[in-house]
């Protein structure tokens, strides 16, 4: 491969990396867009939630309390409780509101504590460390497959597939079999051919006299 096309690749790279970087700057500097169904949150309405009176928002928190449901609400530091007017009323899926369960709930803040819900949702506590985690498991797997039958050529600056899967202890023993040259696999052989063995190399290139 020319090396213009080395630099070509390098070059592509560093502008999606920096593409990327950009990216998490910017959505950093965004602030909330009601036309875009993207309203202020807790994190928002916490230093001054007597701002936000009148204005349609979205809370987060822990229900303490039903009948009228209250939340608990956490953010910047700053906790208070919230009571969510219409709530049971407002569930948008199959789901009860009970001491303990997260609830999400969109409406309109009507004083600094209390919020007229026209929607909400419910969940156990449980569900979004269920979700985190069976995300990592199958990052995880789809890592394991990727280093196991991939590998970085730095001849040529690409992925290529390897020839023979290689086993997953094989990788996590010796990290450096992610990255190769042309003609070989990750282990160290040649591709296609098995390596000699010790008896069979002693007599190659016929018997020795004697």
């Amino acid at each position: 491969m020319r090396l213009g096309d080395h630099w070509k690749r390098l070059l592509a790279l560093g502008l999606l990396v920096g593409a990327l970087g950009g990216l998490f700057v910017w959505y950093g500097t965004v602030t909330y867009d009601p036309a875009l169904n993207d309203y202020p949150d807790e994190a928002d309405i916490a230093p001054t939630p007597e701002a936000y009176v009148d204005e349609r928002v979205t809370l987060s928190g822990e229900i303490v309390a039903t009948d009228p449901v209250v939340a608990e609400v956490e953010a910047e530091d700053r906790t208070w409780l919230v009571a969510l007017e219409g709530a049971d009323g407002a569930l948008v899926r199959d789901g009860e509101s009970a001491p303990g369960k997260e609830i999400r709930a969109h409406g309109t803040l009507t004083a600094p504590e209390t919020l007229a819900t026209d929607r909400a949702v419910v969940r156990e506590p449980w569900e979004l460390t269920y979700m985190y985690a069976i995300s990592l498991v199958g990052a995880v797997w789809v890592l394991g497959r990727a280093a196991t039958g991939w590998r970085v050529d730095p001849d040529q600056l690409a992925v290529v597939p390897r020839e023979h899967r290689l086993p997953l202890d094989t990788v996590f023993a010796s990290p450096s079999v992610l990255v190769s040259p042309a003609g070989t696999d990750s282990a160290g052989e040649t591709d296609g051919e098995e390596p000699a063995e010790p008896a069979d190399a002693a007599t190659s290139g016929g018997e020795r006299d004697g």
